[in-house]
């Protein structure tokens, strides 16, 4: 069965489970960049330049993690396919 790579990106953008589960929330790797995050926020918030080149910088990295994230959940669905459709031969 094929799946055009489109019609994986519409289940993606529209699976409302993405951010949920123990892992989201128990991520040590998200918890570190919150924190991170925020003292760099405390420590410039008396700087408005450097607050706001902060929120972009925290925008950007957001698009970009959400490209690779995007490529995993392609890969990941595609090899979910690959693998039904060979059990089916045997």
């Amino acid at each position: 069965m094929e799946i055009p790579v489109e019609v994986i990106k519409y289940i993606y953008l529209h699976d409302e489970t993405l951010d949920e589960g123990d892992y989201f929330r128990k991520s040590v790797p998200i918890k570190n960049y919150t924190n991170a995050f925020n003292e760099i926020y405390i420590s410039t918030k008396d700087n408005p330049i450097l607050n706001k080149k902060l929120f972009e910088l925290d925008r950007l990295d957001g698009e970009r993690l959400a490209e690779f994230e995007l490529m995993g959940y392609i890969k990941g669905f595609l090899t979910c396919m690959k693998i039904m459709d060979d059990n089916k031969i045997e």
